[in-house]
């Protein structure tokens, strides 16, 4: 392969990373094809929701939820670094393909989001930040709707100051 080969292959590589990496192009654009649902969002309008409802609204939804007793979230009353906030979740609704975490006291809301396989238990654990004493919710999706169980976090340092 000649000098000129390699050096115009390396000036497209970088061209097109450099494309992807300010958000011009997207995998969608570069493959031809679309690999997942979620690369709809890949300008981040899911993580730049201030509310559940616009959460909702960016995955395509209405904006209605409700609570279900089969969503089940677990997470410590009182902490005292909000840095590192341990949460279960776990969803026993039949259909369940999204689970995200959601905390409204934070500068960016929505902590976490995981799609979830079909076939696969519904369920994970994490740590997220938390600012101050706030509401976390787990909001749940499913052909049903979508579905929300909650409990309360109280920190002493908050965790979004850092």
């Amino acid at each position: 392969m000649s000098e000129a080969t390699v050096q115009r292959r390396e000036l497209l590589y970088r061209a097109l990373a450099t494309s992807v990496s300010l958000g011009l192009l997207t995998p969608a654009d570069v493959l031809g094809r679309e690999l997942y649902a979620f690369e709809k969002d890949w300008n981040g309008r899911i993580y730049a929701a201030k509310r559940v409802d616009y959460l909702i609204r960016a995955m395509g939804d209405e904006g209605h939820y409700q609570a279900s007793n089969l969503v089940k979230i677990e997470a410590p009353m009182l902490v005292e670094d909000g840095a590192l906030v341990p949460v279960s979740v776990q969803s026993q609704l039949p259909g369940t393909d999204y689970i995200a975490l959601f905390c409204e006291a934070n500068p960016y809301p929505v902590c976490v989001g995981f799609h979830v396989m079909p076939g696969t238990l519904p369920a994970f654990s994490t740590r997220i930040k938390v600012a101050q004493y706030s509401q976390v919710m787990a909001l749940v999706r499913t052909p049903q709707g979508w579905f929300y169980a909650d409990t309360y976090v109280d920190v002493t340092i908050g965790g979004c100051q850092r």
